[in-house]
């Protein structure tokens, strides 16, 4: 699939072995010296990973910059500890997944998808090789100028559902995104009851993303599902900051005290009922995009939308 060619281009780019640091997640999160021999790497490398779930908090450290305890044994530590500057590449056989109740992965996160199997009768060998020897000058010299600013674009920010493969991750790791996408649709002026666990109503969201995770299963297995509260800010960070639409969380005044999303409403979306007029969340981002590049402002209403079209 070229998972591997690719990870030998990009340990010839970052200098060789000797600016290319080897770990695992497991070594990870039970050795507090593992950071010591990864400190000064370009390239932190965790090869053939499982798809087991990760806490990324234990991740955050190598990818934002801030400072880290550096340990070694019988070696007294000074100062605030290291900071990681260099680039962390995580190989697996499957899906990746980390346990945050954020948007911090996907914004922090480059996905490549290697599934497309070449026949071995297309195959060139020494393929990676082939491509150092011819091309890694003009590799570097791209790399080098690129602007600051473009690295951001295609990282994090706006620029997060540009990118098809950060999507197709989104929708794969974060079940929240899926009940968005098969469940929910965009519509200006509507209001979704968050709802909770005591509420009956099957017009609730979290109603919905109870019966969509696990259809015919009673209410007292809600637990497996998180809490209210980490689902409607999921929610709310899903659409309003990795798709840019204006979706916000209200409450009613008029239902007094609230709990667990009771009184909460989710502005501009509606469930994906049978006449119900409105957009998928990720075309009505794209559209977004797409209107903003021609210097349209986009009011975000169906029909507005459609009279531009």
């Amino acid at each position: 699939t070229g998972k591997g060619t690719q990870r030998d281009i990009e340990n010839q780019l970052a200098g060789g072995e000797i600016n290319v640091g080897a770990t695992t997640r497991k070594r990870v999160e039970t050795n507090r010296f593992e950071f010591w021999g990864l400190a000064d790497k370009s390239l932190i490398s965790f090869s053939d990973e499982s798809s087991r779930p990760m806490r990324f908090d234990l991740m955050k450290p190598l990818t934002s910059g801030d400072p880290m305890p550096k340990e070694a044994k019988n070696v007294q530590q000074h100062g605030e500890g290291a900071r990681m500057s260099g680039i962390c590449r995580m190989d697996s056989n499957g899906m990746i997944w980390f346990i945050d109740d954020s948007l911090a992965p996907y914004s922090r996160l480059v996905p490549f998808f290697h599934d497309t199997m070449v026949p071995p009768e297309k195959r060139t060998l020494r393929l990676a090789d082939q491509i150092i020897e011819e091309e890694l000058c003009g590799i570097v010299l791209w790399s080098l100028g690129i602007e600051e600013h473009q690295v951001r674009e295609l990282t994090v920010g706006s620029a997060m559902c540009k990118d098809p493969d950060k999507v197709r991750y989104l929708f794969s790791t974060q079940p929240e995104a899926k009940w968005l996408r098969e469940c929910v649709v965009y519509k200006q002026g509507a209001r979704l009851p968050v709802g909770g666990k005591r509420s009956s109503s099957h017009l609730t969201a979290w109603k919905s993303y109870q019966d969509f995770r696990n259809e015919g299963v009673r209410d007292d297995t809600i637990a497996i599902f998180g809490q209210v509260d980490n689902f409607k800010r999921m929610v709310r960070n899903i659409c309003r900051d990795f798709f840019r639409l204006n979706v916000e969380l209200e409450n009613d005044p008029g239902n007094g005290k609230y709990h667990k999303g009771r009184g909460w409403y989710f502005k501009n979306l509606t469930l994906r009922n049978a006449g119900v007029v409105g957009w998928d969340l990720y075309d009505m981002a794209k559209v977004k995009i797409y209107l903003e590049a021609l210097g349209i402002e986009c009011v975000e209403r169906v029909e507005c939308i459609e009279d531009l079209l």
